[in-house]
């Protein structure tokens, strides 16, 4: 998890090094999860790992300290309330920081909570990931 200061790609993979000095190589062909964001992003918040064969998504800015989890409503229409954390489309799932907030409250859906991507005029849901990969607050886009 970092801030992408900036990426290098060769024939071997993509090479993002991050802000605090650390490089996370993403090999091609690697058997890695990758979730379609382009990784080669300044100031972009990159999250990776190694479970489940590895994976890796890159967050757009928000501004203030905040990058956007969840893209929706046109790539990511649902992002389920696991508790102690929220679990998006993307497969990525992030705790919630303390002092999480969240309007509005997430509805049942299928016998769970969840958002969902509004349908009609209504704006979409923004979530703000942290630098620490935490969740701090879900509102509808302004």
């Amino acid at each position: 998890m970092g801030v992408v200061a900036r990426t290098d790609f060769d024939a071997t993979g993509f090479h993002s090094h991050l802000v605090d000095g650390r490089t996370i190589d993403l090999p091609h062909a690697s058997g890695s999860k990758d979730f379609g964001r382009t990784y080669d992003n300044q100031g972009w918040l990159l999250v990776a790992g190694t479970t489940d064969g590895g994976f890796a998504a890159a967050l757009a800015p928000l501004g203030n300290g905040c990058w956007e989890a969840y893209d929706a409503p046109s790539n990511n229409p649902i992002a389920w309330d696991m508790g102690d954390s929220i679990l998006f489309m993307t497969g990525i799932e992030l705790p919630k920081a303390t002092g999480y907030s969240a309007s509005p409250a997430p509805l049942m859906v299928d016998g769970r909570l969840a958002w969902t991507a509004p349908e009609g005029n209504m704006p979409p849901m923004s979530f703000c990931a942290t630098d620490r990969g935490e969740i701090e607050w879900g509102k509808l886009h302004p």
